[in-house]
């Protein structure tokens, strides 16, 4: 027999900001990060906090965030549309990526689709 499971659907009924997803990611404190068209939402598994990058202190807009992915000390890394950025833990700010890493990769404004840490954590 097969065990008995319950599906609950979140959606901007119940604080998603919006339904389309285009990445699910659960970092290592166990919420839930919806990557969205309108910005990036934090799930507690009761609640939904929106970040979109304005307001609350941010000054950088998150429009469209295609996907998050999680550092070695706790950071978030959040892919978008309009560039790459950090969600710092320690501090609850959000910071754009410097517009030249090492002087060689131009990231200013540039599609960010998808993130990976290696197993250096680079």
């Amino acid at each position: 027999m097969l065990p008995a499971y319950t599906v609950t659907y979140l959606t901007a009924d119940v604080g998603l900001s919006r339904n389309h997803v285009n990445h699910i990611y659960k970092d290592s404190r166990g919420f839930i990060w919806f990557s969205t068209t309108s910005g990036v939402d934090r799930y507690d598994g009761y609640d939904f906090l929106h970040f979109s990058g304005v307001g609350n202190g941010y000054q950088y807009p998150l429009k469209v965030v295609n996907c998050v992915e999680e550092d070695a000390e706790g950071n978030l890394w959040i892919g978008s549309e309009n560039g790459l950025f950090c969600h710092d833990y320690k501090t609850g700010q959000l910071y754009p990526l410097p517009p030249k890493i090492k002087s060689e990769i131009d990231m200013s404004g540039q599609f960010v689709n998808h993130l990976k840490c290696d197993p250096h954590d680079n």
